[in-house]
């Protein structure tokens, strides 16, 4: 009975202190991502990086509205998503730009987030060389999506302006024929 409470006891305080260490570091990661958006709206450097990202935008073709989220999207993922879909909400941008913005976010947003969470766990449970490969191909798939978004948005902007372009000239024959 007493080993029962005791490995009990112990499961609660291993609990217990995963829990205190998972909001401590969601506090933390909170305090500085304000801090660091606090400094690059203050010193103007917000501007620098959102041009440098809107080339990046250029590339594929999509809006430069969304160089905001991929901003942010390094820092903190869940502020990425809410400023996404609010866009989509106002319709600012379509769910294929948002597609595209995805496939094209990956390799700036996924290393935060394969260094926070994957490489801890795949480290602990396959062991140094091999987690550290599995991160590596992690990482390269990132950059593989980044290559697919920008081949789709190649075609799927093409298409649209295509038919925009069908849009415009049923639109013109319309007015001709009356």
């Amino acid at each position: 009975m007493q080993e029962t409470l005791s490995v009990i006891a112990e499961w609660l305080q291993s609990w217990w202190y995963y829990v205190g260490r998972t909001f401590v570091s969601f506090v933390a990661i909170a305090f500085i991502t304000i801090i660091v958006s606090e400094y690059l709206f203050s010193t103007r450097l917000f501007l620098k990086l959102l041009n440098m990202l809107a080339s990046i935008l250029r590339i594929t073709r999509l809006p430069i509205d969304f160089s905001t989220p991929l901003l942010f999207g390094v820092f903190d993922s869940r502020a990425e998503h809410s400023l996404i879909s609010s866009m989509v909400k106002e319709n600012r941008v379509r769910e294929n730009e948002v597609i595209i913005y995805n496939l094209i976010s990956m390799p700036i947003t996924a290393p935060r987030l394969i260094i926070q969470y994957v490489a801890p766990l795949a480290i602990s449970t396959l062991g140094l060389a091999l987690g550290i490969t599995y991160i590596c191909l992690l990482l390269a798939s990132t950059l593989i999506a980044f290559v697919m978004g920008l081949t789709y948005s190649r075609i799927a902007i093409k298409i649209t302006s295509h038919q925009q372009e069908g849009k415009a000239i049923q639109t013109v024959n319309s007015f001709t024929k009356r």
